[in-house]
């Protein structure tokens, strides 16, 4: 017998212990799924919590109500949350977190950056449930994985000719230091990383985190409500100066590489790339290291070509009540062409820019 509950974030970040001990056993541990970042994401966000009767907490879905549909996507850095579901009871938390849903009055649930992995334990569930999946888009994000040894990989990824390039452009920098920031020298560090993206193209377009207070606060907070063992910055310092620096979350031996920003004066170094290979060694030699996620499409740009294993997520949205509906089938086809639009608008904007 499993219970359900729907709780704020406060609550939720109370069990913040029994929502650990399920990141250790879901199908997809989330960085995102987080207590302490849903807390700092949305004050009027909901979390459905499914219990067994000896107390374990075996399914956990953050999720904000926007009119008729159920959202993941609870702030714009967290486009890539998934609920947590416990590997051995997946069948039966998902049904029986599909089933609170369906009481709800809304259409269907939106996720942005649904993974192939946990898809494919969907599928069948809904299926017997005679509830709909639309996919609206599909997308390769950037990995890195474990067991790849990184002179090998480093030469796959980099041609003779792009190594030698690498190769003076590091010595020309001159004198280089790879630093790791965790727990308190992190959250003082948050502010230089916040001045070096503003002080670049990201600043001048108005995307750096600290343009729009909203964001700024929200990542502060991550790092205020997070544990120290759940992220990192480091930096590729040189005369106690950063040339690049990077936001990272940890959990369970997966990795987020959130943000990335550098020193424009010195871009004939191309100092995002070192620093990425540089984050590529520490990530690979840490002993729980299993993979860590770019948050980027693959291929986005050099300063994320260590993450090259392909892994395939999808933009769905789920009905929420079994068998055809014409207002879930409006929503999705009207969602589609948002997404297509969108792209469309970005792909032109890049040509024009070239």
């Amino acid at each position: 017998m499993l219970r359900v509950e729907i709780v704020s974030p406060d609550i939720y970040f109370k069990h913040a212990g029994a929502v650990d001990d399920l990141q250790a056993e879901a199908v997809q541990p989330n960085i995102f799924a987080e207590p302490a970042v849903v807390r700092a994401a949305q004050k009027n966000a909901n979390i459905f919590l499914v219990w067994r009767n000896n107390g374990t907490l075996i399914g956990a879905w953050p999720f904000v109500k926007q009119g008729s549909v159920i959202d993941t996507r609870l702030h714009d850095y967290m486009m890539l949350t998934v609920p947590l579901i416990h590997k051995k009871h997946a069948d039966e938390v998902w049904n029986v977190l599909l089933s609170a849903f369906e009481k709800m009055e809304t259409i269907a649930i939106h996720c942005p950056f649904m993974p192939e992995k946990m898809l494919q334990g969907l599928r069948p569930v809904l299926q017997a449930r005679h509830q709909k999946c639309s996919i609206l888009a599909q997308e390769n994000r950037g990995f890195l994985s474990v067991g790849r040894n990184f002179q090998t990989f480093y030469e796959t990824i980099f041609s003779a000719k792009a190594r030698r390039t690498l190769k003076k452009q590091r010595r020309d920098m001159g004198e280089t230091a790879y630093s790791v920031f965790e727990g308190d020298n992190a959250r003082i560090k948050l502010n230089d990383f916040f001045k070096l993206e503003s002080a670049g193209w990201k600043g001048r377009r108005g995307t750096a985190i600290i343009n729009n207070t909203r964001d700024g606060d929200f990542i502060t907070q991550v790092l205020q409500y997070l544990p120290d063992d759940k992220f990192f910055l480091s930096a590729l310092m040189s005369q106690q100066k950063p040339l690049a620096m990077g936001l990272v979350f940890k959990i369970r031996g997966s990795m987020w590489y959130l943000k990335m920003a550098y020193e424009e004066a010195a871009a004939r170094f191309s100092p995002g790339v070192h620093y990425a290979l540089e984050l590529a060694k520490q990530v690979l030699h840490a002993p729980d290291f299993h993979e860590a996620d770019s948050c980027a499409p693959l291929g986005l740009g050099r300063h994320v070509a260590p993450f090259s294993t392909p892994h395939l997520f999808s933009d769905i949205l789920i009905a929420t009540r079994p068998y055809r509906s014409t207002a879930f089938f409006l929503l999705a086809t009207k969602m589609r062409f948002k997404i297509q639009a969108r792209n469309f608008a970005k792909n032109l904007l890049k040509k024009i820019m070239r």
